[in-house]
């Protein structure tokens, strides 16, 4: 099984789609697994946003024909223990320092109690200096798994000469690999809204199809992509 590992619940989509799309029509099994996905119960208002996203992430991973499971993990939005933190970074949770080790560690042994030894893990590369991101993919390294890395969606274009990602390798998707992968995508409308508020549905397919381009192409990044070809 190829696992999607994403740390919200509209990275692994929202970055690598196409190839999901791509995997799935081959014949592949495809999961995602989101891992701070926790109700933040403490909190009505929070728990009914987190509640709604759920039900985006199972709509959108529908679309793609892939499963979905959610770890058991708060978004740090929603970790009580980090709120200091992020109001003592000036750019909130973009510069807060890693410090949640055992988060790390209990990230780690979901990740390795929820696949199996032959599973293919595609992970987030940290693009961003998103908090969130940066545990999760901390959290993969060295796992007894073959993981690979795709470049984070939105965080390409705001940071085109991060050296974490300058040598992935492009993966050109065709007409109807873009097509699917949007119609997974505007299923995220919470987050979509909040990245290109009025006329979102718009921005979304233009983002997709006019600024993330290469070579007068659409495309998705990954550290290597030997793993889309075969196992």
């Amino acid at each position: 099984m190829y696992v999607f590992i994403s740390p919200h619940f509209d990275d692994a989509i929202g970055s690598a789609g196409g190839v999901i799309n791509r995997l799935v029509e081959s014949g592949e099994e495809c999961c995602i697994m989101t891992i701070m996905t926790a109700i933040p119960w403490y909190h009505p208002k929070y728990a009914y946003y987190v509640l709604h996203r759920h039900s985006e992430n199972k709509r959108a991973a529908k679309a793609l024909k892939c499963s979905v499971k959610n770890a058991p993990f708060l978004d740090v939005v929603y970790r009580k223990g980090m709120r200091k933190q992020m109001k003592q970074a000036k750019k909130k949770l973009f510069t807060v320092e890693v410090t949640e080790y055992d988060l790390i560690e209990k990230i780690r042994d979901y990740i390795l109690m929820n696949t199996k030894s032959d599973d293919i893990l595609i992970a987030p590369a940290g693009l961003g200096n998103h908090i969130d991101h940066r545990i999760v993919n901390i959290a993969v390294q060295d796992l007894d798994r073959r993981v690979y890395f795709y470049e984070e969606f939105y965080y390409d274009i705001e940071q085109t000469e991060s050296p974490l990602t300058a040598d992935y390798a492009y993966v050109y998707l065709t007409k109807n690999e873009i097509s699917e992968k949007l119609d997974a995508m505007l299923m995220y409308k919470k987050t979509l809204r909040k990245l290109f508020r009025r006329n979102w549905k718009e921005r979304t397919a233009h983002y997709y199809m006019k600024e993330r381009i290469h070579a007068g192409k659409p495309y998705e990044r990954f550290n290597d992509i030997t793993f889309i070809d075969g196992k």
